[in-house]
């Protein structure tokens, strides 16, 4: 298994395994069974994306991030924090949502907060 993953194992690539494990004597045995990048396991998961925004001039800049992650099964909430009241907008359709479109959009400004989740 660990000769089929060599090509992922690269300095600062976050990874996935999935390991069997036995017990021998005293001590523990993980035998890698799957061994996937971070980022696409996340990209392909049904996870979504909540972002809190404090400004409206940071919603051109996160619609532009967010608009070319279209296609994905993640589901997008934008928090607009108004000074008198919070809205919150379910955008419609589905989104590859990774971490980093998440660093990303805690990136843009006006936005605060971007939290993943796994049901929004």
């Amino acid at each position: 298994m660990l000769g089929q993953a060599r090509g992922l194992l690269e300095i600062g690539q976050s990874l996935i395994a999935t390991v069997d494990v036995r017990r021998e004597e005293e001590s523990l045995r993980l035998t890698a069974q799957k061994i996937e990048p971070l980022d696409g396991v996340v990209a392909h998961a049904a996870a979504g994306l909540r972002v809190f925004v404090g400004e409206l001039e940071a919603l051109p800049r996160l619609k532009s991030l967010i608009g070319r992650e279209a296609g994905g099964r993640g589901r997008v909430t934008v928090v607009l924090d108004l000074p008198r009241n919070e809205v919150e907008l379910a955008l419609p359709g589905g989104f590859r949502v990774d971490p980093k479109i998440r660093a990303a959009s805690s990136r843009c400004p006006g936005s605060s907060m971007c939290t993943i989740s796994e049901r929004l």
